[in-house]
């Protein structure tokens, strides 16, 4: 079967003609185009061969077309034009690069993008009253950012508010992004935020985030009017209806019809991971993060004085938990009668609190002596910042180079990273200025060195920024888990590769026990950010389980006494930690593929198994890179897991590989559970490095990486590294970075070490130690050298 013909449930013979319009129709006169009443130029232009850009322009007064606002969204890319046009007499076809775009003018107007086969990758209708847009949703559809009703969008209604605010409470925050993609083989954004009274790049960009610029409503035909917003606390239907909708629509906000530009991008997936590369295309491709952050971080919230930051240090230290950075919150939202027990002085300060960072100087050496990175927390950013550069001269407070220059001096000192909070009123350009001074700022104060920050607020073009967003102030309850499984995945998908959670939920809840945390903690060790935080801190340390109490409660209720001596938390939670450590070769190398393709760490099994309908819908379960299928435990009292593995291949149980043979996929099985297991399966054919447990990603160490293979199936992984901190690797001016391909024939049993096509630095005469190891009872393994030359292993 032919890439082009196969899978991703296509649907075939659709004939767009029979789409109903339940707007009412205005008739355009003499051809011209007219969408909310107002003359339109449209213009078609091929971006690539997988996407197709659609305009629709209104005129201002002297008859020039209106641009399309928030331009930092995107990146310069290439595009040709193939139609510009204010009249549309008759239907016309045209070619754009291998697509062709048929365009029906009768009201409502019509767009149609196919393939040279006919095959229709999305039709659109647009209706001239209110310029909603009428596309096809007859398979899964996903995406549009964080937040709201999972896996499958279809079903609801997704109104474009930003932030905290429904479903926060087991979904996390809203991050919304108009990019939506169809299982069925097609990908769309749809850029249309508002064009406002004030320039969007000015200090007069205050525009509230939280007014709707637009909505999906994939409720389906005749659905009626928008459903009434929740009140704050209350949980809105999640549940999908019985009968999935064939149909879905973008409602632009109403007001701004006549005067907004309708951009839209359509893109034609061959493959799913197609999205993936032409989303990167549009919005830039994420930048690496340093490889600390791979490790564990620690947060902390109220600090009992000078002593504690140090303490916690040190116990994750003495108890061999590994991990890389420690997160302090600032004062204003701590647990103290005057508000002051964060590493600063209240909301919005940059000044370090002498009650509990005393010696700012000597506790930020002792913990980098320490090997800890150490992030500060940041809210109360200006309202409208603004800025294309912190390079760029500016008088006003609001400018990011002004910004960026409070902070300067806390970088001078040795602070590491910026933990952005808040912020949710701000509107696009400017959540995207406020990342950029924080990717910029740090470069300013240390070039050549990778910036990195945690953000609660981000949109398309986040990663090109290293900003890594977490999904909010969420509760501890079993359902938030649940949640957060299909949440990363959607957000993953079109959002940013860069994705985490706050371990054991943020607000506690009567649910909130050690064994949530376990289960939590298990799940986030497969997810980008691995970050513990929330109220109640000192029970979001893996050791704070069984110390006899809570620390500073910050949220009613605190967990019954018997879960103050729980003593079975620490050692999963090191059991996790350190395989997290273990397995750095192999996220440090997804993480490289992420910025190269836009392929996210954390992957929907759809973008691997588009032609395995049931793999292609589950949200519950995802695969960690290509080869590691991840089934989190998300139920109270869990003694089985149900699992399925995708068909066309056979699967081994990490827990144990060597136990007996791999199972055929195409089937649901029921994985037995104790607490201490999270259900991991790794595909036939797969090649996964593993280092020796380190303390912290920098530690060094003597033991050989383990070259582990899975056989029964041919299979190559091409293993990546660099000096872990500088921008060499986007110029390949790392003398440290290197490729490193494995290849395996499984009927030779012969492993073929060799370097990888990539820019590779091997240093003369070096040379680096394997243990290659087979899986299989009794296990073969074989010690080798590699110095930087093709070497074959027979096992």
């Amino acid at each position: 079967m032919s890439k082009r013909s196969s899978g991703f449930m296509r649907a075939r013979g659709i004939l767009f003609s029979a789409l109903i319009v339940t707007a009412g129709i205005c008739h355009a006169q003499d051809g011209a185009i007219r969408i909310g009443g107002s003359p339109r130029e449209l213009t078609i232009s091929s971006v690539s061969p997988h996407t197709v850009r659609i305009d629709l322009s209104p005129l201002d007064e002297p008859g020039r077309p209106v641009p399309s606002p928030t331009t930092a969204v995107f990146v310069p890319y290439e595009s040709v034009e193939r139609l510009r046009t204010r009249e549309l007499p008759a239907p016309r076809t045209i070619d754009a690069g291998p697509l062709r775009v048929a365009i029906e003018p009768r009201p409502p107007l019509t767009i149609t993008v196919t393939r040279a086969d006919g095959h229709v990758v999305q039709a659109l209708s647009f209706d001239p009253e209110d310029g909603s847009i009428v596309f096809r949703t007859e398979a899964p559809a996903f995406g549009l950012g964080e937040g709201r009703q999972q896996f499958d969008r279809r079903g609801f209604y997704y109104d474009f508010v930003n932030g905290q605010g429904q479903l926060l409470a087991t979904h996390g925050a809203t991050v919304p992004v108009p990019f939506l993609l169809g299982a069925d083989g097609w990908a769309m954004f749809i850029h249309n935020p508002p064009v406002t009274g004030a320039t969007l790049t000015g200090p007069a960009a205050t525009r509230d985030a939280n007014i709707p610029w637009g909505a999906f409503d994939l409720r389906g035909q005749n659905a009626g009017p928008p459903p009434p917003r929740p009140a704050r606390g209350v949980t809105p239907n999640v549940a999908p209806p019985a009968v999935l909708p064939t149909r879905g629509r973008f409602v632009p906000r109403a007001d701004t019809v006549a005067r907004t530009p309708i951009r839209i991008f359509v893109i034609d997936l061959e493959h799913p991971t197609d999205a993936m590369a032409e989303y990167v295309r549009l919005s830039g491709r994420p930048v690496m993060p340093p490889k600390w952050v791979m490790g564990y971080m620690q947060s902390h919230r109220s600090l009992a004085g000078p002593a504690e930051p140090i303490s916690v240090a040190q116990t994750l230290r003495d108890r061999r938990l590994p991990c890389d950075a420690v997160i302090y919150l600032g004062s204003g939202y701590t647990n103290d009668k005057d508000g002051q027990s964060g590493w600063n002085t209240g909301h919005g300060s940059l000044t370090f609190n002498p009650r509990v960072f005393d010696k700012p100087q000597e506790m930020l050496d002792r913990l980098h002596a320490l090997h800890f990175k150490v992030i500060l927390h940041k809210n109360a950013a200006p309202a409208g910042l603004f800025g294309a550069s912190v390079d760029e001269p500016s008088d006003s407070p609001r400018h990011i180079s002004n910004y960026w220059a409070t902070h300067a001096p806390l970088m001078k000192m040795g602070v590491d990273a910026w933990w952005p909070d808040d912020g949710d009123e701000l509107p696009i350009e400017n959540r995207l200025a406020r990342l950029r001074l924080y990717y910029e700022g740090p470069l300013k104060e240390r070039p050549n060195q990778r910036p990195w920050s945690l953000d609660r607020n981000g949109y398309a073009g986040s990663a090109r920024f290293g900003a890594w967003i977490w999904s909010g102030d969420v509760q501890s309850r079993w359902a938030t888990l649940a949640a957060h499984v299909p949440v990363g995945l959607n957000f993953s998908m079109s959002v940013s590769p860069w994705w985490g959670t706050d371990i054991g939920g943020f607000v506690s809840s009567r649910e909130y026990t050690g064994e949530l945390y376990v289960r939590w903690f298990e799940f986030a060790a497969f997810t980008p950010l691995f970050r513990s935080h929330g109220r109640n801190w000192h029970l979001h340390t893996p050791f704070g389980w069984n110390s006899g109490e809570t620390g500073p409660v910050e949220s009613q209720p605190p967990p019954p006494e018997s879960e103050l001596h729980n003593a079975d938390v620490e050692p999963i939670c090191r059991k996790y930690l350190e395989l997290r450590y273990r397995l750095l070769p192999y996220n440090y190398t997804i993480a490289r593929q992420a910025c190269d393709t836009g392929i996210p760490p954390m992957r929907a099994m759809w973008l691997h198994y588009p032609e395995d309908p049931q793999a292609a819908k589950l949200g519950d379960q995802y695969l960690c890179g290509r080869d590691l299928l991840v089934a989190p435990v998300v139920e109270k009292g869990a003694t089985t897991r149900r699992v399925y593995l995708p068909a066309g291949q056979q699967w081994y149980d990490w827990w144990n590989d060597a136990s007996g043979p791999p199972t055929p996929g195409g089937r649901w099985i029921t994985r037995p559970v104790d607490l201490g297991t999270l259900p991991l399966y790794v595909r036939a054919g797969a090649i996964i490095p593993l280092d020796p447990v380190r303390q912290y990603t920098a530690q060094e160490v003597t033991d050989p990486t383990t070259i582990r293979i899975y056989p029964g199936a041919d299979g190559s992984f091409t293993m990546y590294d660099d000096d872990g901190q500088t921008l060499g690797y986007q110029n390949g001016t790392d003398d440290r970075q290197v490729w490193i391909r494995f290849e395996w024939n499984d009927a030779a049993r012969r492993l073929t070490i060799a370097p990888g096509s990539q820019s590779n630095h091997w240093p003369t005469g070096a040379k680096r130690a394997f243990d290659i190891q087979v899986v299989s009872n009794p296990p073969r393994s074989k010690r080798v050298e590699y110095r930087g030359e093709q070497v074959e292993v027979g096992l």
